[in-house]
């Protein structure tokens, strides 16, 4: 919960609190939070460029549920290019109101 807090600070904050909390979850005797720690850190360049930007990748992972959905109920296509197809039709209305 510690973590969350995480996402509310400014970019700058951001990289601050993450180095402090990272060195009191280190300091702890808990085996899984180290490990979970260290993922976070080595992750942490991304971490704060999303912080920092404010974009996520919530809207491809969508396009993708939408496509697995129709590859699902389709049972296969005879060519990519008709996949290829199916997803514009389905990821269409999304791929045109990405912000720009």
């Amino acid at each position: 919960m510690n973590l969350q807090q995480l996402f509310a600070k400014d970019a700058n904050t951001a990289a601050r609190f993450l180095v402090r909390w990272n060195a009191w979850v280190q300091v702890s005797d808990l085996g899984p939070m180290k490990k979970l720690a260290r993922t976070i850190m080595a992750k942490s360049k991304g971490i704060l460029r999303s912080i920092e930007t404010g974009l996520s990748n919530g809207v491809l992972e969508a396009i993708n549920g939408n496509v697995q959905a129709a590859k699902r109920k389709a049972k296969g296509y005879r060519s990519k290019r008709n996949l290829k197809a199916i997803v514009y039709l389905i990821a269409g209305d999304v791929l045109e109101n990405l912000p720009t």
